[in-house]
């Protein structure tokens, strides 16, 4: 059985989409950015692919209830099983106050003990807390495997 999921910052709910992904989805050329994004090396994104993906988010996000959010109230209710780990940027406050009652909410309807749901916030971290924060990162990962070393 596996120790934990983990959520950094997945799109779970319109607040996660608004402002971006419809965009995304509809334009006919890659906004600032994005283009240099997929070429980065090792990336096998293609803007095509990126459009396609804001496309789905923005459907799944929208249905009712969220997909995502019905697919971590499943992985709750699983009986004995493991921990969901979400964690996200404290300068992703916004979208944050909306995301972590929706998730507690999600996890009281499930029936599951509190220590089902472990809500992580990094301080001076935004949603790209793998390069604003890593350390810290590392340490969420580590603590959830038992381990104390750094990753």
């Amino acid at each position: 059985m596996p120790v934990a999921a983990f959520s950094f910052e997945g799109s779970l709910m319109p607040c996660d989409v608004e402002g971006w992904a419809q965009e995304w989805a509809h334009a006919t050329k890659p906004p600032d950015g994005i283009e240099k994004d997929c070429k980065q090396p090792g990336s096998h994104w293609t803007w095509p692919m990126v459009k396609a993906c804001a496309g789905s988010l923005c459907a799944n996000c929208a249905s009712s209830p969220p997909r995502q959010l019905a697919s971590i109230q499943r992985w709750l209710e699983f009986p004995q099983g493991p921990r969901f780990i979400y964690v996200a940027g404290a300068k992703s406050s916004k979208r944050n106050n909306v995301v972590f009652p929706a998730l507690k909410s999600v996890l009281q309807s499930s029936g599951a003990p509190d220590d089902r749901l472990q809500i992580e916030e990094i301080p001076h971290s935004g949603h790209g807390m793998d390069m604003d924060a890593p350390a810290e990162v590392r340490k969420i990962i580590a603590a959830a495997f038992g381990s104390e070393q750094e990753l």
